[in-house]
């Protein structure tokens, strides 16, 4: 049977993401409406602007581009899936509001120069990660056998990260600056990612689509 993703975000500010997921067997449908969620069997929480800082207790220090309102509706929307035990995919801010459901800590304003900043051209930068095994600990999820390189390259367009990764939460790719890249959950499925998968999965280069794929398909496995 056909599984079923709910986007949870404004639908012009996904565009990317429904075209990325039309290369897949799935269906999806753009929704800010949490009360009809249970009718999807996963969650995709995509990029954006900042999170308000505020709903974190915090002052604001640079953070950019903040929709309260689209926040405490993703932030919602985790939960229910979070205790429904259905897989979820955290892009870029969904990455960041994933890390911060489980109590991660915050950078609002990454220092420059930086690895990972958005372009005045809206280009994505390019960097190195390295990646870690992640049968070593998540032995219970049906991942694929291709696993991402040892060192590759990602995309980025983000100012803020993560300074303390949350609860539970494997950080299994990091860039050379220490940042965390990409994260799972050790006993949930639950997959996050700091870069953009949809953006490189779209681009012309074929290393970039592969990562991009590869990202996709692990996120797919946790449905089937």
């Amino acid at each position: 049977m056909t599984k079923r993703i709910a986007i949870v975000g404004r639908e012009k500010q996904t565009l990317n993401y429904q075209k990325a997921l039309d290369l897949f067997p799935v269906e999806y449908e753009v929704t800010l409406s949490t009360g009809n969620l249970s009718k999807f069997d996963a969650l995709l929480l995509p990029g954006g602007g900042d999170i308000d800082p505020q709903l974190l207790g915090e002052p604001d220090k640079g953070s950019k581009n903040i929709d309260r309102e689209l926040d405490i509706q993703q932030f919602q929307a985790l939960d229910l899936f979070v205790k429904s035990k259905k897989p979820v995919l955290g892009i870029c801010k969904g990455f960041q509001l994933t890390e911060l459901y489980f109590g991660a800590k915050l950078i609002q304003d990454l220092p420059l120069p930086s690895l990972h900043p958005v372009r005045e051209n809206g280009d994505d930068s390019l960097h190195m990660i390295r990646s870690y095994p992640l049968a070593s600990v998540l032995t219970g999820f049906p991942f694929p056998k291709e696993s991402f390189p040892e060192n590759g390259m990602v995309n980025s367009a983000h100012h803020q990260g993560i300074r303390k990764d949350g609860r539970q939460l494997y950080p299994f790719q990091k860039a050379e600056d220490g940042i965390t890249e990409a994260v799972c959950h050790e006993s949930l499925p639950i997959l996050a990612f700091q870069w953009h998968p949809e953006r490189m999965l779209l681009s012309a280069d074929r290393k970039l689509q592969k990562t991009g794929r590869l990202a996709f398909t692990y996120f797919f496995s946790l449905l089937f």
